[in-house]
């Protein structure tokens, strides 16, 4: 799942500002790093003190490292976050009377920490990840009650909820943990989503995930492919698409997608050969899944290889775990069905 902001800034009236970042935005979606960071960096140069531009910039860093699956970015990630933070801080004094600014300032803490505790939690760094999502949580819910209508605040809450809500059953007696909590969560992605003024887009595309894990996947794979009519050439959405249509048995139309992934990955990313590995792992599951066995093995074989030239070892080593599990189911039904004639 990434998470970028996209923007309609009401709040924001100078409409050259706004031109930048949309722009930047719309060439982040669809991984044109360096066009989206040299928009974003105009934002920062024209308004050095607002908290916006850094916290695009850290939302930029995070995508560019999930996008190529590495960490070079990470020190730049972290000091966008802070940024955006330090900024934030003076607009909590400045504005202290401006209830709606005041508002803001409290969203952009929380949202700068919302994006770190999603890295960490993908880094699987889990109490660096707690820990900045429940500041984050206690950042815009304080933003919440000081306006309700800042509904962007309402994505990094309803993300928190749904994570929450994963939680093993042997943790569920936790304060708040409930089996309502997912249900809550989704309202929340949901409003961010249709009322948001800068998270239309990353609400959109967390929703689609969440409903994927939530047994809509129907509804996620709907939503991913307007995203993917409004960003042809994406391939964060169609990641998502990719995944929704898995998850709600489309094996066809996902396997279409997902080779539409790796010739996007094939051009771009040549030289990181775990980007392609896993691609192909995605494909071996869903031959699995449409019992074509043999081929399934045989975008196994393809991975494998491609990870001998693979320096990223902890990535290696857990793709090479998941590729031998469904070589296992491969060939046990391959066994099973010689074994009945």
């Amino acid at each position: 799942m990434m998470v970028l902001l996209s923007l309609w800034l009401v709040a924001y009236p100078d409409s050259a500002l706004l031109q930048l970042v949309t722009r930047g935005q719309h060439f982040a979606y669809v991984e044109a790093f360096d066009s989206a960071e040299a928009y974003f960096q105009r934002v920062i140069q024209t308004a050095p003190d607002d908290p916006l531009g850094y916290l695009l910039m850290a939302g930029l860093t995070d995508l560019y490292m999930l996008d190529f699956s590495v960490e070079t970015r990470e020190k730049e990630f972290f000091s966008f976050t802070k940024q955006t933070e330090q900024r934030a801080k003076v607009w909590l004094k400045r504005y202290s009377q401006d209830p709606e600014r005041l508002a803001w300032a409290h969203f952009y803490i929380g949202a700068a920490a919302s994006y770190r505790a999603l890295y960490q939690g993908r880094k699987r760094r889990f109490l660096s990840a707690l820990r900045d999502g429940i500041r984050a949580v206690r950042e815009l819910s304080k933003a919440v009650e000081l306006d309700s209508a800042l509904y962007d605040a309402y994505l990094g809450l309803g993300v928190y909820d749904v994570a929450m809500s994963e939680l093993p059953k042997f943790l569920r007696w936790l304060p708040g943990v409930d089996g309502n909590r997912k249900k809550r969560g989704l309202a929340k992605i949901r409003k961010a989503a249709t009322h948001g003024l800068i998270s239309k887009y990353a609400a959109l595309d967390a929703l689609a995930w969440a409903l994927a894990y939530s047994g809509k996947a129907w509804e996620g794979a709907r939503i991913a492919r307007k995203l993917i009519e409004e960003f042809p050439s994406s391939r964060t959405f169609r990641w998502t698409l990719g995944f929704a249509l898995f998850r709600g048995g489309r094996y066809s139309e996902a396997f279409r997608v997902y080779q539409e992934i790796l010739y996007s990955t094939l051009e771009d990313q040549p030289e990181y050969p775990y980007n392609i590995a896993i691609i192909l792992y995605w494909l071996a599951r869903i031959d699995y899944a449409q019992r074509r066995y043999e081929r399934s093995l045989y975008w196994i074989d393809v991975a494998r290889a491609l990870l001998e030239r693979e320096w990223r070892e902890s990535l290696k080593k857990d793709l090479l775990k998941d590729l031998a599990k469904v070589e296992k189911w491969d060939r046990l039904r391959l066994r099973a069905r010689r074994e009945s004639r």
